[in-house]
């Protein structure tokens, strides 16, 4: 066991990028409204990948995203940045910001977990929540409620 704190030569991770990737925007729905979000598909890392979903902060974007997301798709996850209905004045999903609460945003993620769950590439028994702020607390909330749905949180 290594407990000096570095890592072993044959065990030090790359700042190389394992894998090419591509991106696609796509939406979820809840209810009348639709949740706009760009997903990042790591090529030739498998049939079914983890994946993980990243949830901004209050009057953020899934612009706030980006480097974690190209972070994670190059070691081989896939990962989905989303804008929450009404979540700031510059989101493309649909919805107001006077009708967005820590609830509704719950909702929205609610229902990007069940989207991602239906993708044939990934393998809905891994999937991640990663959340900074206010998407912080939506995603401990919506992992306490989901807990056999969510295979980890990162806060």
């Amino acid at each position: 066991m290594n407990t000096s704190g570095t890592i072993p030569s044959h065990e030090k991770v790359s700042n190389e990028p394992l894998y090419d990737y591509q991106t696609e925007e796509l939406y979820a729905q809840r209810e009348d409204n639709r949740i706009y979000g760009v997903i990042y598909i790591p090529q030739d890392a498998g049939e079914r990948m983890l994946a993980v979903i990243y949830s901004h902060g209050f009057g953020g974007s899934h612009h706030y995203g980006i480097s974690y997301a190209e972070a994670l798709v190059a070691r081989g996850y896939v990962v989905y940045c989303f804008d929450f209905c009404g979540g700031s004045p510059g989101s493309q999903s649909d919805g107001s910001q006077y009708e967005m609460s820590i609830f509704t945003e719950q909702k929205d993620l609610e229902a990007v977990i069940a989207m991602m769950q239906g993708l044939e590439y990934v393998d809905d028994n891994n999937i991640f929540l990663l959340g900074s702020s206010q998407g912080g607390v939506v995603s401990a909330m919506t992992a306490a409620d989901h807990r056999d749905e969510i295979a980890g949180l990162n806060l």
